[in-house]
């Protein structure tokens, strides 16, 4: 449970160093930097800060070097479904990395591919438009007047439109009892609809206009369209044509661009790299000869970063200096290897405070558990295993999509022990097979129980485990409060609830079958014990009696959020059972299959891996989002907090460039 302890700092320097001093901050990448900004209610005498233009200068190339990589990416060659997991960058040395940054003018390929999307926009608008005309003039082609003839005359008003099919001989009845002047034609069907042309006199509108409502009529216009429906779909029809060749020139002019994606990808980096830079210079303080920079460093790299940044730029102060009031530092996780896999959850929750315990560890072994469970098959953990075991070895990935296979590949091991337990083998169904077979004794001496023939088994499990998670979640927070200070207080506080805890889940497990006079009285005694304790010590604190005896009466209530929160470990059970049922159905389904002669074994194998890898996605998803469900509701809510700041240094960025110190020149 380790949250890195932070140093603050100040850097006080002469203005001539400051760029050659931020550029080395960024390098080394130890100082998260600060706002001198905030708290101040007016601008001291004689101190400046930096200009909001560069940074807002910066900011807009960047977003259109990113708009110019994004616009490029679809006309990219198109990589496998495995290699678009790894992170696009580009190997440069230093030397070719400065030339480029130089010589390259990005701003004019932003430009172009602006404009290209500009017309791209506007040339799948009109092909859109004149699809949706020609999908519309479908259920005209029986019309043989031309369009720009249907138009009203002094005395009468000519209308096209639709009814609901069915509708037509309704609305021709309406008419004929209710209109005089007027001639109504049928001139065709379209889908659910029944298209037809109303000529009616002007005399008659008000009627008219009443019964077209009444009737559901729905008015077609085609006003820039001339010649009869099918002239006018001949010319649309040549019309969508030049458009689509024109937006396929235009696709072909951006392909012609894509050569340019590695220099965009590098410059991106070093404007990126810039405006971090411009960032920190907008949060010092400075005056006319000198400049003071504040931050956060891990405490146990401040005298590396002190002797480094004296002995680089000589005359310049690196002060440890206490935080104010109030004043909260940034936190960086530290864990083991195993662990840190898990820190991707918590960041998903929110890191800790600065003052509060770093859940990672804890979480982890639950997590991984939970995970397994929903799974229940060794098949599925060991594949899950090894895929993440060769997207981590032979994948360049991203720091988050790192960590989530390394997650995948720690909680893949934890299935494989789940399906062992339960005999889940790709849903594979033991009892058909010979007994005396060494696969099947070996499945039946490591198997514990069957989770579709014994589910109660599988239950108990589910709420031990739920029992044992909210205990640690409890103890921790008990374990808080004795941290705050306050440890009589918190024993007598939160104690009770571990008592109600560990009754109320021997009670559920009696319930469901006797577990021993012993056990349950145990539960017993532990459950009265819990709520005498909670009663008595709820109020803590409060000074008038009657709401101390309130608290209590609440605490005693809340008691039965206890059994909810352990009911809620049934999904483990839920999944677990899925998972079973669809991977034996996935089998059966194969084992149909394979009666069919000759192509009967190769459709088998087929559906046997497309669909077992389809299902393992869906189970790990399900998995992964009910198991964080579980930690974010269940077990946090005990006694995490959240909402600490990330450390987040000044630093490289590393996004798109990979350094080398040989290699040919970036074409």
């Amino acid at each position: 449970m380790a949250v890195a302890r932070m140093q603050k700092v100040q850097i006080l320097f002469h203005a001539s160093v400051k760029k050659d001093l931020l550029e080395e901050i960024q390098k080394i990448g130890l100082v998260h930097v600060n706002s001198f900004k905030e708290g101040l209610s007016q601008l001291p005498e004689g101190i400046s800060f930096g200009e909001e233009t560069d940074v807002q200068e910066l900011e807009a190339f960047l977003s259109g070097l990113e708009f110019a990589l994004a616009y490029l990416k679809p006309f990219e060659e198109k990589l496998g479904g495995l290699k678009k997991l790894s992170s696009p960058r580009v190997e440069i040395s230093e030397e070719e990395y400065r030339k480029l940054v130089d010589e390259f003018d990005g701003q004019q390929i932003v430009q172009a591919c602006r404009q290209l999307e500009r017309e791209r926009i506007r040339l799948t608008s009109e092909l859109s438009e004149k699809k949706s005309l020609v999908e519309q003039l479908g259920g005209w082609a029986d019309l043989d007047i031309p369009l720009e003839e249907l138009a009203a005359t002094a005395s009468s008003e000519m209308l096209i439109g639709s009814v609901p099919m069915g509708q037509f001989s309704s609305l021709s009845q309406r008419l004929k009892e209710e209109v005089q002047a007027y001639q109504l034609e049928l001139v065709g069907t379209y889908g659910m609809e029944e298209n037809c042309l109303l000529l009616y006199h002007r005399l008659e509108t008000e009627a008219v206009m009443r019964i077209l409502e009444e009737m559901e009529f729905a008015e077609k216009r085609f006003p820039n369209l001339k010649g009869t429906p099918p002239k006018a779909v001949e010319r649309l029809e040549k019309e969508l044509l030049e458009l689509q060749k024109a937006l396929e020139a235009l696709h072909k002019k951006s392909r012609k661009f894509v050569k340019e994606g590695p220099k965009l990808m590098v410059l991106a980096e070093h404007v990126a790299d810039e405006l971090e830079k411009k960032r920190a210079e907008f949060e010092m303080a400075n005056t006319e000869r000198v400049s003071l920079l504040e931050g956060w460093v891990k405490e146990k790299e401040f005298k590396g970063l002190q002797k480094h940044l004296e002995n680089a730029f000589g005359p310049l102060s690196v002060t440890a200096v206490d935080p104010l009031p109030g004043e909260s530092p940034p936190v960086e996780l530290v864990n083991k290897p195993v662990p840190g896999s898990f820190e991707m959850v918590i960041d998903l929750y929110g890191r800790p405070k600065y003052t509060e315990l770093d859940p990672t560890p804890i979480l982890a072994p639950f997590f991984a558990v939970f995970f397994g469970l929903c799974l229940t098959d060794a098949g599925y953990g060991l594949t899950l295993a090894v895929l993440s075991f060769v997207f981590l070895r032979k994948f360049r990935l991203g720091p988050g999509t790192r960590k989530l296979f390394q997650l995948l590949f720690w909680s893949g091991l934890v299935t494989i022990v789940a399906g062992a337990i339960t005999g889940g083998y790709f849903g594979i169904d033991w009892s058909k097979l010979d007994p005396e077979s060494p696969v099947v004794k070996a499945v039946y001496a490591v198997k514990l129980f069957d989770p579709i023939g014994d589910a109660m088994t599988f239950f108990k499990i589910a709420i031990v485990l739920g029992v044992v998670h909210l205990f640690v979640g409890l103890t921790l927070k008990m374990f808080t409060g004795i941290r705050e200070q306050q440890p009589l207080q918190s024993v007598l506080m939160h104690g009770p609830w571990l008592l109600a805890d560990v009754g109320v889940g021997i009670s559920m497990l009696n319930f469901l079958s006797p577990v021993g006079e012993s056990l349950a009285k145990l539960g017993t005694y532990s459950l009265v014990a819990g709520l005498g304790g909670i009663f008595l010590f709820s109020g803590i604190g409060t000074k008038n009696p009657f709401a101390w005896v309130g608290k209590g009466l609440g605490g005693i209530y809340g008691v039965i959020g206890i059994f909810s929160d352990i009911l809620s470990y049934s999904r483990l059970v839920a999944l677990g059972l899925a998972t079973a049922v669809i991977a034996g159905v996935i089998d059966t389904l194969g084992g149909m299959l394979m009666k069919i002669p000759f192509i009967g074994i190769i459709m088998a194998i087929v559906l046997f891996l497309v669909a077992h890898l389809a299902y393992i996605v869906i189970c790990c998803l399900g998995a992964f989002v009910h198991t964080a469900r579980l930690n974010f509701v269940e077990f946090f809510s005990k006694f995490y907090e959240g909402g600490g700041e990330t450390f987040n240094p000044l630093r490289k960025r590393g996004q798109y460039v990979l350094w080398r110190k040989k290699q040919d020149e970036l074409s």
